[in-house]
């Protein structure tokens, strides 16, 4: 519950921020529906872990959109693995997730080569866990049903021009996940991707 204000109580404030912006800047031309492409994307989540603890995992995370002014639908896909054991007893665990964004981009600029916006967004999706244990070289799997998470995000996103059709960009976004049985719930995480941006004319 504290999360989901604090998210809501920046959201606040960074929109009357951007109001306030706007009034003072001229307002930049109307950019054309865009794909956008992140193939390297990392995402860090504070989890427990297969050893009963609270850390800070490194999950690999694969995402694009379409964007069209002010509103983008983003897709993701983020994958986990952890393991613990010896030769002889070991724990292997996979936790696959996949989600649809919604995002509405607040505030945006664009200065010669360079633009950028402030967004916020909600999340909805699904997620599997497997488990592969062994013991003496015996080995068994357990995979749970799909099940359901949701999310509320708060990023920014900065794009470089190639050329007229193409650019290299950049997000950064700070996220809430809630599912029940995350541990912590919800879980924090932090999304860092690259890719390109195309502009669809």
């Amino acid at each position: 519950m504290k999360l989901i204000l604090v998210f809501c109580g920046l959201f606040i404030s960074l929109s009357a921020f951007a109001q306030e912006s706007r009034m003072e800047m001229p307002r930049p031309a109307e950019e054309p529906p865009s794909l956008q492409l992140y193939p390297v994307g990392l995402e860090i989540r504070t989890v427990r872990d297969i050893d009963n603890q609270i850390s800070s995992k490194s999950f690999w995370n694969f995402s694009f959109a379409y964007r069209h002014v002010n509103l983008s639908a983003l897709f993701e896909y983020s994958q986990y693995g952890d393991s613990s054991g010896n030769p002889t007893s070991s724990v292997d665990f996979t936790h696959q997730e996949l989600m649809l964004w919604g995002r509405w981009h607040f505030w945006q600029f664009k200065e010669d080569a360079v633009s950028g916006s402030l967004y916020g967004g909600l999340g909805l999706g699904a997620y599997k866990d497997k488990v592969k244990t062994t013991l003496m070289g015996t080995s068994r799997t357990d995979e749970s049903d799909a099940r359901v998470v949701s999310g509320l995000g708060l990023g920014g996103d900065l794009s470089l021009d190639l050329n007229r059709d193409c650019a290299l960009i950049a997000a950064v976004e700070g996220r809430g996940l809630f599912a029940s049985d995350f541990d912590p719930n919800p879980t924090v995480s932090g999304v860092l991707r690259l890719g390109f941006l195309l502009r669809l004319y």
